[in-house]
């Protein structure tokens, strides 16, 4: 999944949660929750345009991840301020490939940093507690470009939900 999608359920569990008292334990399911929805939507990607390396000569990944960008900034701006922990740990995990992919950017090279260390590890962690291997049954779509389409829905879906729940709140 890309970043908004991870943003937006970050937002809506740390939104979900704010009532639990004490802070801490809010903190803890949080950060937990952010975490393993990760690990679910990852496992859910292959549904989705998701290719594992940048297609740059591809005008429609350009465009894909240019849109994804930005929604993602607009996310960040629009909601930092009030859903910061639910955002950051929603989408920490991607920090695997923040490294993999600026370390090829300075020819540094390193098979640890390679592997993907916090998803591998997650995702050890997370996958035998539910039956994600059903996930792995769906069609890969990673290199179809029908696949936008469905995390563009995913997406829509969440964003109502945030909404009309801000609207609810507010009537």
């Amino acid at each position: 999944m890309q970043g908004p999608t991870h943003l937006f359920a970050g937002i809506l569990i740390q939104k979900s949660l704010q009532k639990i008292r004490p802070r801490i334990l809010r903190y803890f399911l949080i950060v937990s929750l952010a975490i393993f929805v990760h690990v679910i939507f990852d496992n859910l990607s292959r549904v989705t345009y998701h290719p594992p390396e940048p297609i740059l000569e591809d005008w429609f990944w350009v465009c894909d991840h240019l849109i994804m960008y930005g929604l993602a900034l607009y996310i960040l701006i629009k909601y930092w301020s009030r859903y910061w922990l639910g955002m950051l740990f929603s989408v920490l995990p991607d920090l695997d490939w923040f490294i993999k992919h600026a370390a090829k950017i300075f020819s540094f090279s390193n098979p640890v940093l390679e592997q993907g260390i916090l998803h591998k590890n997650l995702r050890a962690a997370i996958d035998p507690t539910l039956p994600l291997s059903l996930l792995r049954r769906f069609p890969d779509l990673k290199f179809e470009r029908i696949g936008a389409l469905i995390e563009v829905g995913l997406l829509l879906v969440l964003a109502s939900a945030l909404i009309v729940w801000e609207k609810s709140e507010h009537a």
